[in-house]
């Protein structure tokens, strides 16, 4: 929990536009980042093709997250699965 309380402030301290863990970039491009709820990854990916028994992964194709406690925990693929960090130096988004 403080790992996801952490990683939000980072976000607020680059200045990112944030609605929750959703982050929307200033052309308005959805992306998904640790911390952000099932219901934010639905409005920006849409419905998985492969939800495991348990609820805990949800495929995209050949790509998935996990979620702990309803929330993303790990991205098997960020670039498909448009998932970004505010210090990572693959982020589209400028911050």
């Amino acid at each position: 929990m403080f790992k996801i309380a952490s990683i939000s402030l980072l976000f607020l301290v680059w200045g990112s536009p944030l609605a929750g863990n959703l982050i929307i970039s200033p052309e308005g491009k959805k992306y998904i980042t640790l911390g952000s709820t099932q219901e934010e990854v639905l409005q920006t990916l849409g419905k998985p093709s492969c939800v495991s028994c348990s609820g805990s992964y949800w495929e995209y194709g050949n790509d998935y997250l996990k979620f702990e406690g309803g929330r993303v925990s790990k991205c098997s693929n960020p670039k498909a699965l448009r998932f970004v960090l505010p210090n990572s130096s693959t982020s589209p988004l400028k911050l």
